[in-house]
């Protein structure tokens, strides 16, 4: 329903599962609220309503990974506070522990950041190959991006970013065709 973006369905449906006890409900509510604000405001990437945070807070306390993830991510990116910032951070980490990759690849990038306090290439670069290695083409893709820009000190190798790109456009991941014909167009 949610693909189809039949979302008020979705919601019926989500909160259903919800109602039954179902824990994974909870993240995809919350990530549901995000959407509308998102489609709302027309930005992909913007802080997420209160509605969606208590969502994922409730989830949290339930222990979902996913809700761990989600609350962790919009935490980390637009908490107001350096404390509100550093339960992100912990809350992904929790997440990526428990081998979740969307926290992999968050931490990942996070660390190859030069712009943060948590500066750290090595852990990044780690974190990203962790995610590529279980199949994920969001790892697929940022290695792409590590090779293409030379991130985290790797030297840039186009070959190599190529063929992430590549694994990550077969995966359907939907950034990795651009990123590939940016590389043909440009050579």
């Amino acid at each position: 329903l949610q693909a189809q973006e039949d979302y008020a369905a979705a919601r019926d449906a989500f909160e259903r599962a919800r109602e039954l006890g179902h824990t994974r409900a909870l993240s995809a509510l919350g990530t549901l609220e995000a959407r509308a604000a998102s489609i709302a405001g027309g930005a992909a990437d913007i802080a997420a309503p209160d509605e969606a945070l208590a969502l994922w807070l409730e989830g949290v306390d339930r222990g979902d990974p996913y809700a761990y993830h989600s609350l962790g991510r919009q935490l980390l990116r637009f908490g107001e506070s350096d404390g509100e910032k550093r339960y992100g951070f912990e809350l992904l980490t929790r997440a990526l522990e428990l081998g979740h990759t969307f926290s992999m690849n968050e931490l990942g990038y996070h660390f190859l950041r030069e712009d943060t306090p948590d500066h750290e290439p090595r852990r990044g670069l780690r974190y990203l190959n962790e995610s590529a290695a279980r199949g994920d083409i969001y790892g697929f893709h940022n290695l792409g991006l590590v090779y293409d820009q030379g991130l985290g000190g790797v030297e840039p190798d186009a070959e190599e970013a190529r063929r992430w790109y590549a694994a990550a456009a077969e995966g359907g991941h939907p950034h990795a065709p651009i990123n590939l014909g940016r590389m043909y167009f440009q050579g």
